[in-house]
């Protein structure tokens, strides 16, 4: 692993590379802490001698846990740090694995979001700025999440016919697809007709979806600002023209607490479960208004049965 000094440091202050911090302030370094950064990272020690470590420390990091099997994986807390090596990786089978599991005990999709997916694309991205993951790493992980999300969500039922729609999308110069893919997994776990209209759609566009679907959900997933001013422009015009009886959702890395008192919506989420609680809510408020429609209706029918 040919990299300087202060990248070591660098990535030690991020929280990378685990370290123990002495009474004067150096930092020390575990085995297990070095093992679990190379792994993550998939690099290796030029000379572990130098460092007292003997060549089976590589074989280890390389290959400490092949072929544990779904049985094996108990500790909740590792996970995360496990599916982001895997990704690192490209070890596809390896996160399926992973993923399935967490769902079993879980059967959450919002959970998966949250704990292993968003969690470990941070680090990625973490791991990119630091010069740590090169950017085939984070767009290969990308797609290995969306296609393992995508499995999940066969197993989840379809929503009723009755079920409210919404739909949503990352907008333009936005190319990021696996936050509103997630998103849309969520919603229809909950219950929800969710439908993800993908990413880098322009604002236009978007407005015509929701002509063409009539949804009472609109969410819009903010990574990537291609320039911040336009940005807002266009949100907040799109936002006016939306009919009053829908919600506007956002959420998204990209929006940070500057940017939101200037964009114009209804609600927005730090993550995904506290969306799937909010969208939980919203199902249950609309299906007891329907209710009271309905009985409304029927007495100005006189049709009501006591």
């Amino acid at each position: 692993m040919m990299v300087s000094e202060s990248s070591v440091k660098r990535w030690c202050d991020r929280g990378l590379i685990p370290t123990i911090k002495t009474a004067g302030g150096h930092r020390r370094i575990t085995v297990d802490s070095l093992s679990q950064f190379l792994s993550r990272q998939s690099r290796s020690i030029c000379s572990p001698e130098a460092l007292g470590l003997d060549c089976r420390f590589e074989d280890l990091v390389r290959h400490g846990d092949e072929g544990q099997s779904e049985s094996e994986i108990t500790a909740p807390d590792q996970l995360d740090q496990d599916f982001t090596r895997h990704l690192l990786n490209g070890d596809e089978s390896a996160c399926r694995r992973i993923m399935h599991h967490l769902f079993h005990e879980t059967q959450s999709v919002a959970t998966i979001a949250d704990t292993l997916v968003a969690d470990s694309m941070r680090r990625i991205g973490d791991a990119w700025d630091c010069g740590g993951a090169d950017v085939f790493q984070e767009r290969y992980g990308c797609e290995i999440c969306t296609r393992l999300i995508s499995e999940l969500m066969r197993d989840i039922p379809k929503p009723a016919a009755s079920a409210p729609v919404a739909i949503g999308c990352s907008a333009e110069h936005d190319s990021y697809q696996l936050p509103t893919k997630l998103v849309e997994s969520v919603l229809r776990q909950v219950g929800w007709n969710a439908k993800s209209m993908g990413n880098n759609i322009p604002w236009a566009s978007i407005d015509a979806a929701v002509r063409r679907y009539d949804p009472q959900m609109v969410w819009i997933s903010i990574s990537v600002i291609n320039d911040r001013d336009n940005f807002v422009d266009d949100f907040n015009h799109f936002s006016s023209n939306l009919p009053g009886s829908v919600v506007l959702i956002v959420g998204g890395r990209a929006l940070d607490d500057t940017l939101r008192p200037l964009l114009r919506y209804t609600a927005y989420c730090d993550n995904l479960r506290q969306f799937a609680d909010l969208a939980t809510a919203m199902l249950t408020r609309n299906y007891r208004d329907k209710l009271l429609a309905d009985r409304g209706t029927a007495r100005d029918g006189k049709t009501v049965q006591h």
